[in-house]
């Protein structure tokens, strides 16, 4: 195997693949719902992607993608961050009345 193929992941790199939190990965480890480590990192357990990634997939913990409903565009695709945000919301926050009136 070449070194492309074995991809170490700890916790923290395995919660941001699966879109978890550390914690969650961590206690899934603790119960002994994953497979046992290949490896210690710094005494820190390490499993090879490919396995992680086949046991999220058989247990339904691996993410899937949400899609986007039509027609709509992010912020920061259209280039401006302050439309996202609808006017009347300013207008309601007591912070902004006082600096700029009713």
């Amino acid at each position: 195997m070449t070194a492309k193929a074995i991809t170490p992941m700890g916790t923290k790199e395995i919660a941001g693949r699966l879109g978890v939190k550390q914690q969650t990965v961590a206690a899934w480890k603790y119960r002994g719902l994953m497979p046992e480590p290949s490896w210690t990192v710094n005494g820190g357990p390490c499993w090879p992607w490919r396995e992680i990634e086949k046991w999220a997939k058989e247990t339904g913990r691996y993410p899937v993608p949400r899609p986007t409903p039509k027609g709509t565009v992010k912020a920061k695709e259209r280039g401006n961050l302050e439309q996202s945000t609808p006017d009347r919301a300013k207008y309601r926050h007591p912070a902004w009345r006082a600096k700029y009136g009713s």
